[in-house]
């Protein structure tokens, strides 16, 4: 009888691991890069978005 629920149990985890590769199979491991530039004031990791730039770090902004 416990050779049953320990072969019960291994089915289980198995079952459990092959839902989660295929859980991970529609995720991509290398998101859409983002486009950055330095910012001018602090140096710091700008965000552009179209022709505009904004720093989070310092708030600085303006257009490319």
């Amino acid at each position: 009888m416990i050779a049953f629920f320990e072969l019960l149990i291994v089915a289980v985890a198995a079952a459990a691991l092959i839902i989660a590769g295929k859980a991970q199979k529609g995720k991509t491991s290398n998101p859409v890069p983002r486009k950055t530039m330095r910012c001018p004031s602090c140096g710091s990791t700008a965000d552009v978005r179209g022709g505009y730039w904004e720093c989070p770090y310092c708030g600085d902004s303006g257009s490319v």
